[in-house]
């Protein structure tokens, strides 16, 4: 679970963060990261206003994206902003 100071701002710097839980947006703001891609609920036909770029994807779309990034390779000392992905 997410909760305040749960990421390594170092680590997260102007990148943008996978969280499985929908209140890891608002930890990634603090964090200084560059937008959000949150696991969402059931009922995903709700808008939320949050302080960064962000968006919530319902189970099957937040898998798919988890197992395409473990699939690929990427550098993460690169400058590039790459997704982080914290659980």
């Amino acid at each position: 679970m997410c909760g305040e100071t749960c990421l390594d701002e170092s680590l997260v710097k102007g990148k943008i963060v996978a969280c499985d839980q929908p209140m890891g947006v608002k930890e990634a703001f603090r964090a200084g990261a560059l937008g959000a891609v949150a696991l969402g609920s059931e009922n995903n036909d709700v808008s939320f206003i949050v302080p960064l770029p962000a968006v919530t994807l319902n189970m099957n779309e937040y898998e798919a994206l988890i197992s395409y990034l473990n699939s690929t390779k990427y550098d993460q000392n690169h400058s590039s902003r790459y997704i982080c992905i914290f659980s």
